[in-house]
């Protein structure tokens, strides 16, 4: 649309949503596509919706101690549905949260003040953070680059370094440089993983000291 000064705008349109949910809505999110949301309820009830307001998919969770992690990648259209790649038993109480990394290799689980991380290629459980916050934990966050972990809580904030995630990462780039036959590309993931390498060893020897 044109404005009054003559430049260029644009005008948003808003969706109203039916009710789909039976419990209080209590997380949403946008794909990293941008073409999908998702909102979860306290019903353990998760709905994938597109920008319209259809519904694609819905996917309902058990409270009984486990974190899974699904593959949502698929075409939602075509009536494909998410699969379970992983169960893992966890420590939960109520008001946990969780996070997962935006490369999808770190997972972040609290329970009252703790915090414990895992591994999602493994379900390894790598990491534990305990009495963070004097009280209960409000929500956990990985920033978008993945080198940390953000919790809150007790009208404080907390960073931690993504260990986990600093690991996987060499772990899978390990991986690649062994299946490849480029030069080029081998050259490159020698030095990305010698530079991850120095990064996790600069973190670990601070903790240490």
């Amino acid at each position: 649309m044109k404005k009054e000064d003559g430049s260029l705008g644009y005008k948003a349109v808003s969706e109203e949503f039916p009710r789909k949910h039976k419990g209080v809505v209590v997380s949403m999110a946008i794909a990293d596509t941008g073409k999908f949301i998702m909102t979860a309820s306290d019903d353990t009830n998760v709905i994938i919706w597109d920008l319209k307001g259809d519904v694609l998919a819905s996917i309902t969770t058990n409270q009984d101690g486990t974190w899974r992690l699904w593959d949502t990648d698929v075409e939602y259209k075509k009536q494909q549905d998410p699969y379970l790649l992983r169960t893992v038993p966890c420590q939960v109480s109520d008001g946990s949260r969780i996070a997962l990394s935006p490369d999808a290799r770190a997972v972040a689980v609290s329970s009252g003040r703790d915090i414990f991380l895992y591994s999602a290629s493994s379900g390894d459980l790598e990491e534990e953070f305990h009495n963070v916050h004097s009280e209960n934990i409000t929500d956990l966050k990985f920033d978008i680059n993945n080198r940390f972990l953000v919790s809150s809580g007790d009208r404080a904030v907390r960073v931690f370094h993504n260990v986990t995630g600093y690991r996987a990462a060499i772990a899978d780039m390990q991986a690649l440089l062994k299946k490849s036959n480029n030069a080029g590309v081998k050259q490159r993931l020698q030095q990305q993983i010698t530079e991850a390498q120095a990064a996790l060893n600069a973190i670990t020897d601070k903790q240490k000291s």
